[in-house]
Protein backbone atom coordinates (compact mmCIF):
# COMPACT_ATOMS: atom_id res chain seq x y z
CA UNK A 1 0.00 0.00 0.00
CA UNK A 2 1.58 3.05 -0.78
CA UNK A 3 -0.10 6.74 0.61
CA UNK A 4 0.56 9.96 -1.42
CA UNK A 5 0.35 13.35 0.43
CA UNK A 6 -2.55 14.25 -1.16
CA UNK A 7 -4.34 11.44 0.17
CA UNK A 8 -4.36 9.49 -2.50
CA UNK A 9 -3.18 5.96 -2.04
CA UNK A 10 -2.12 2.41 -4.44
CA UNK A 11 -2.28 -0.84 -3.44
CA UNK A 12 0.71 -2.69 -5.26
CA UNK A 13 0.71 -6.91 -6.02
CA UNK A 14 3.67 -8.24 -7.02
CA UNK A 15 4.28 -12.06 -7.76
CA UNK A 16 7.51 -13.23 -9.42
CA UNK A 17 6.76 -17.00 -8.47
CA UNK A 18 6.12 -17.04 -12.05
CA UNK A 19 2.40 -19.08 -11.79
CA UNK A 20 -0.08 -16.58 -12.85
CA UNK A 21 1.09 -14.52 -15.86
CA UNK A 22 -0.89 -11.71 -15.66
CA UNK A 23 -0.61 -11.16 -19.48
CA UNK A 24 -4.10 -12.83 -19.34
CA UNK A 25 -5.43 -9.50 -18.17
CA UNK A 26 -3.81 -7.62 -21.34
CA UNK A 27 -5.24 -10.03 -23.97
CA UNK A 28 -2.28 -12.33 -24.21
CA UNK A 29 -0.06 -9.33 -24.69
CA UNK A 30 3.45 -9.38 -23.35
CA UNK A 31 5.11 -6.44 -21.48
CA UNK A 32 7.31 -5.56 -24.11
CA UNK A 33 4.12 -5.48 -26.86
CA UNK A 34 4.05 -8.46 -28.61
CA UNK A 35 1.82 -11.26 -28.86
CA UNK A 36 1.88 -14.27 -26.33
CA UNK A 37 1.55 -17.63 -26.96
CA UNK A 38 -1.12 -19.00 -23.85
CA UNK A 39 0.17 -22.30 -24.48
CA UNK A 40 3.21 -21.33 -23.38
CA UNK A 41 2.42 -21.60 -19.55
CA UNK A 42 4.78 -22.68 -17.24
CA UNK A 43 7.80 -22.09 -19.60
CA UNK A 44 9.38 -20.02 -17.15
CA UNK A 45 9.00 -23.01 -14.24
CA UNK A 46 10.23 -25.89 -16.17
CA UNK A 47 13.63 -23.63 -17.39
CA UNK A 48 14.04 -23.07 -13.71
CA UNK A 49 13.64 -26.76 -12.77
CA UNK A 50 17.05 -27.44 -14.51
CA UNK A 51 18.63 -24.94 -11.52
CA UNK A 52 20.25 -26.01 -8.16
CA UNK A 53 21.13 -23.28 -6.23
CA UNK A 54 20.04 -19.88 -6.19
CA UNK A 55 23.38 -18.59 -7.41
CA UNK A 56 22.68 -20.72 -10.54
CA UNK A 57 18.83 -19.12 -11.05
CA UNK A 58 20.10 -15.71 -10.91
CA UNK A 59 22.67 -16.92 -13.46
CA UNK A 60 20.26 -17.99 -15.72
CA UNK A 61 17.85 -14.63 -15.87
CA UNK A 62 20.89 -12.75 -15.98
CA UNK A 63 21.85 -14.58 -18.92
CA UNK A 64 18.35 -14.34 -20.72
CA UNK A 65 17.74 -10.73 -19.74
CA UNK A 66 18.81 -7.90 -22.43
CA UNK A 67 22.68 -7.91 -22.68
CA UNK A 68 22.49 -11.60 -21.29
CA UNK A 69 24.82 -13.90 -23.81
CA UNK A 70 21.38 -15.67 -24.43
CA UNK A 71 18.99 -12.97 -25.03
CA UNK A 72 17.04 -13.02 -27.80
CA UNK A 73 14.76 -10.30 -28.96
CA UNK A 74 11.63 -12.29 -29.80
CA UNK A 75 9.81 -9.79 -28.62
CA UNK A 76 11.45 -6.45 -30.76
CA UNK A 77 9.22 -6.14 -33.90
CA UNK A 78 10.51 -7.32 -37.43
CA UNK A 79 9.51 -5.71 -40.58
CA UNK A 80 6.39 -7.15 -41.78
CA UNK A 81 5.47 -8.65 -38.60
CA UNK A 82 2.73 -8.02 -36.11
CA UNK A 83 2.23 -4.70 -34.36
CA UNK A 84 3.86 -3.97 -31.63
CA UNK A 85 1.43 -2.70 -28.94
CA UNK A 86 2.10 -0.29 -25.93
CA UNK A 87 4.37 -1.74 -23.43
CA UNK A 88 2.61 -2.62 -20.07
CA UNK A 89 3.52 -3.63 -16.67
CA UNK A 90 0.98 -6.00 -15.95
CA UNK A 91 -2.31 -5.38 -14.34
CA UNK A 92 -3.20 -1.38 -13.57
CA UNK A 93 -6.75 -0.51 -12.42
CA UNK A 94 -7.07 3.19 -11.32
CA UNK A 95 -10.25 3.83 -9.43
CA UNK A 96 -11.41 7.18 -9.13
CA UNK A 97 -14.92 9.05 -8.18
CA UNK A 98 -16.86 8.72 -11.34
CA UNK A 99 -14.83 5.99 -13.08
CA UNK A 100 -12.10 3.33 -13.17
CA UNK A 101 -9.32 3.21 -15.41
CA UNK A 102 -7.75 -0.17 -17.19
CA UNK A 103 -5.09 0.13 -19.34
CA UNK A 104 -4.41 -2.28 -21.94
CA UNK A 105 -2.04 -2.74 -24.67
CA UNK A 106 -3.51 -1.78 -27.24
CA UNK A 107 -6.39 1.12 -25.57
CA UNK A 108 -7.92 2.16 -22.27
CA UNK A 109 -11.13 0.19 -20.45
CA UNK A 110 -12.95 3.09 -18.74
CA UNK A 111 -15.65 2.27 -16.61
CA UNK A 112 -18.18 4.98 -16.09
CA UNK A 113 -21.41 5.23 -13.55
CA UNK A 114 -23.66 3.72 -16.07
CA UNK A 115 -21.71 2.26 -19.27
CA UNK A 116 -18.19 1.16 -19.98
CA UNK A 117 -16.03 1.61 -23.25
CA UNK A 118 -13.05 1.20 -24.85
CA UNK A 119 -11.14 4.17 -26.01
CA UNK A 120 -8.47 2.67 -28.80
CA UNK A 121 -4.71 3.81 -29.08
CA UNK A 122 -2.95 2.94 -32.00
CA UNK A 123 -0.11 0.83 -32.33
CA UNK A 124 2.92 2.67 -31.89
CA UNK A 125 5.33 3.06 -34.95
CA UNK A 126 8.44 1.94 -32.55
CA UNK A 127 8.08 0.97 -28.38
CA UNK A 128 8.60 3.56 -25.87
CA UNK A 129 9.57 6.23 -28.35
CA UNK A 130 8.62 9.07 -25.80
CA UNK A 131 11.69 7.43 -23.99
CA UNK A 132 14.09 8.23 -26.53
CA UNK A 133 12.40 11.67 -27.26
CA UNK A 134 12.64 12.76 -24.00
CA UNK A 135 16.46 11.88 -23.83
CA UNK A 136 16.68 13.51 -27.45
CA UNK A 137 15.07 16.49 -25.75
CA UNK A 138 17.18 16.57 -22.70
CA UNK A 139 20.95 15.60 -24.61
CA UNK A 140 20.36 18.00 -28.12
CA UNK A 141 17.61 20.42 -27.19
CA UNK A 142 18.74 21.14 -24.15
CA UNK A 143 15.11 20.52 -22.43
CA UNK A 144 14.73 19.70 -19.11
CA UNK A 145 14.01 15.78 -18.38
CA UNK A 146 10.87 14.94 -16.87
CA UNK A 147 12.73 12.07 -15.50
CA UNK A 148 15.00 13.43 -13.39
CA UNK A 149 17.98 12.29 -11.03
CA UNK A 150 15.78 13.07 -7.85
CA UNK A 151 12.69 11.26 -9.61
CA UNK A 152 15.03 7.95 -10.14
CA UNK A 153 15.87 8.47 -6.21
CA UNK A 154 12.51 8.36 -5.57
CA UNK A 155 10.98 5.85 -7.67
CA UNK A 156 14.09 3.45 -5.98
CA UNK A 157 12.91 4.55 -2.83
CA UNK A 158 9.49 3.01 -3.08
CA UNK A 159 10.93 -0.31 -4.81
CA UNK A 160 13.60 -0.83 -1.83
CA UNK A 161 10.59 0.31 0.81
CA UNK A 162 8.09 -2.24 -0.73
CA UNK A 163 11.08 -4.81 -0.14
CA UNK A 164 11.61 -3.85 3.20
CA UNK A 165 8.20 -3.62 4.40
CA UNK A 166 7.67 -7.23 2.94
CA UNK A 167 10.87 -8.32 4.44
CA UNK A 168 10.16 -6.74 7.93
CA UNK A 169 6.19 -7.00 8.28
CA UNK A 170 6.23 -3.33 8.97
CA UNK A 171 5.22 0.43 7.46
CA UNK A 172 8.01 1.88 6.01
CA UNK A 173 8.33 6.00 5.46
CA UNK A 174 10.13 7.54 2.52
CA UNK A 175 12.30 10.56 2.84
CA UNK A 176 12.98 11.39 -0.80
CA UNK A 177 9.85 11.99 -2.18
CA UNK A 178 9.44 15.64 -1.72
CA UNK A 179 9.73 18.13 -5.24
CA UNK A 180 9.23 14.86 -7.46
CA UNK A 181 6.65 15.39 -9.62
CA UNK A 182 6.27 19.19 -9.01
CA UNK A 183 6.18 21.39 -12.43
Amino acid sequence: MLTFADGACASVVYSGYGHFDSDEFCGWVGELGRRKDPDSYGSARRLLQRVATAGEETALKNARAYGGPEYTAQDVAAAGAEPTWHQHFGLVLVTCERADLRPLPSGVMIYEDLARRFDPLPAPDVPRAEVIDELYAAAVLDRAPLHTGEWALATTEVCLAMLRSGREQREVFLEHQTGVGER
